[in-house]
C-alpha cells in the first residue's frame, strides 16, 4: 500500500472509530513513517552524551541494502511481509509467504492493543497498522530473497475495465520501474513484490500474474476487495483500542462500519494517480458527516520531516527530553515489533534460537 492508505486512510478510520484528531494523527503518521524511516545512523545527543540507535523500518525500492540478508529479516519480514506460516509440506519458503490477516498479523495488532497504555503505545499502533494493512497488498510474496518471488516475464497484466489513461499510467510506471531495476542490477535481488512493481499497492487495480516457481498457477487479483477487508479489520482494531483506553477519544463517537462502507468502496475504487487518491481521502475527511471536523481534520497533510530531530536539539536536549521525542517513541515501538516477529518465528520452529 501507499501513503493514500497508510496515512490518510488510517487517519480517517481512526476518526470513524471515535479516536480524536491528535491521537489519530500520531497513529496514522507512525503508520506512514514505517515507509520513510530509511536511515540507520545513530543520532548523538551531546548534552546527554548518549546516542539513539535507529531502527530502519524500510528501504527505498532500489537500494543496495535490499541485498543484505540480515536487513531483509529486520526490515521487510518484520514490517512489510509478515510471514503467514502456512505450508502443507513444511516448506520453508512457503511458510515465509505473506498472508492476509494471518496469525502473526493478528498477534501484531494484539501486541499494539496490549501496549496502548505505554508511552509508545500510539506509535506501536501505527506501526502495527502499516504491517497489518500490507498483508492485504503484499500477500503471495516473501520479505526475503527467494525464487518464490519471481514472476514469469510478460505475465503481469492489467485485466480490469479501467479508464484507458489509468492503464497507460500504470503500465508506464511499471515499465519505468523495471528499467530502473535493470539499470541498478536489482533483478538479482528477488525480495518482496519487486517483480510486479507497484501493482499490489494500487487500491483500484485488477491485474494478473504467474509465478516462475512453486506451481501456483495464474493469480488474478482485484485489489480494492482486498484493501476493503483490510480497512474493515483496521477499523475494528481502532474500536478495540478506544474501548481499552477511552481517553483516546470519545466512545460515543464510534461509527459502525456499515454506515460508511459504501464510501470506503468509492474511495478504494477511485482511479487516479497517488495525488488524486490523496485528494479524495482529504475531501472525505474534511466533508464527511460522521464526525465533527476540526482544523487538523480540515488541513490534514503528511509532512515527512515532521519527526526529524533539529540540530539545536542534538546539542540541548536532556535525557528526559530525548525520550519524549516522537522519533524516540517510534524507534522504541519498532524495536518491540522486530522482537515480536523474531520470537514468533522461533516459537513456530521457522528459525533457530541461538
Amino acid at each position: 500500500m501507499q501513503i493514500d492508505m497508510h496515512f490518510y486512510g488510517v487517519y480517517a478510520l481512526c476518526r470513524l472509530a471515535g479516536i480524536n484528531s491528535e491521537n489519530a494523527h500520531i497513529i496514522s503518521y507512525a503508520s506512514q513513517y514505517v515507509d520513510d524511516a530509511v536511515k540507520g545512523e545513530n543520532i548523538i545527543f551531546r548534552k546527554s552524551q548518549k546516542a539513539l540507535r535507529s531502527v530502519m523500518t524500510s528501504h527505498k525500492p532500489i537500494d543496495y541494502q535490499n541485498a543484505i540478508y540480515e536487513d531483509q529479516w529486520k526490515v521487510w519480514t518484520s514490517f512489510h511481509f509478515l510471514p503467514g506460516n502456512e505450508s502443507e509440506n513444511g516448506i520453508f519458503e512457503e511458510k515465509m509467504i505473506c498472508k492476509p490477516d494471518s496469525e502473526l498479523a493478528k498477534k501484531v495488532l494484539k501486541n499494539a492493543e496490549d501496549n496502548i497504555n505505554e508511552d509508545f503505545g500510539l506509535y506501536l499502533a501505527g506501526i502495527a497498522s502499516h504491517s497489518f494493512a500490507d498483508t492485504f497488498a503484499h500477500f503471495g510474496f516473501l520479505g526475503i530473497s527467494s525464487d518464490w518471488n519471481k514472476v514469469k516475464q510478460g505475465s503481469t497484466e492489467v485485466v480490469g475495465n479501467h479508464i484507458p489513461s489509468i492503464i497507460d499510467y500504470v503500465v508506464g510506471k511499471y515499465k519505468k520501474f523495471m528499467n530502473n531495476v535493470k539499470t541498478n542490477f536489482a533483478e538479482l535481488i528477488p525480495v518482496g513484490h519487486g517483480s510486479v512493481a507497484t501493482y499490489p499497492d494500487r487500491p483500484y487495480l485488477k491485474w494478473k500474474y504467474e509465478y516462475e516457481e512453486s506451481n501456483r498457477g495464474i493469480i488474478v487479483r482485484d485489489n480494492w476487495a482486498d484493501f476493503y477487508l483490510g480497512a474493515q479489520l483496521l477499523h475494528q482494531f481502532y474500536i478495540r483500542l478506544i474501548r481499552k483506553q477511552p481517553s483516546l477519544g470519545d466512545i460515543n463517537q464510534i461509527i459502525e462500519w456499515n454506515n460508511f462502507a459504501d464510501e470506503i468502496v468509492s474511495l478504494l475504487k477511485h482511479e487516479a494517480e497517488k495525488s488524486g487518491r490523496i485528494k479524495k481521502w482529504k475531501k472525505f475527511i474534511k466533508d464527511n458527516s460522521y464526525f465533527e471536523t476540526n482544523e487538523l481534520d480540515k488541513e490534514i497533510d503528511y509532512q515527512e520531516m515532521l519527526w526529524q530531530i533539529k540540530p539545536n536539539e542534538l546539542k540541548e536536549l536532556t535525557n528526559n527530553q530525548v525520550t519524549e521525542l516522537p522519533l524516540f517513541q517510534f524507534m522504541k515501538a519498532a524495536k518491540l515489533q522486530v522482537n515480536l516477529v523474531s520470537d514468533y518465528l522461533i516459537n513456530k520452529g521457522i528459525t533457530f534460537k541461538i
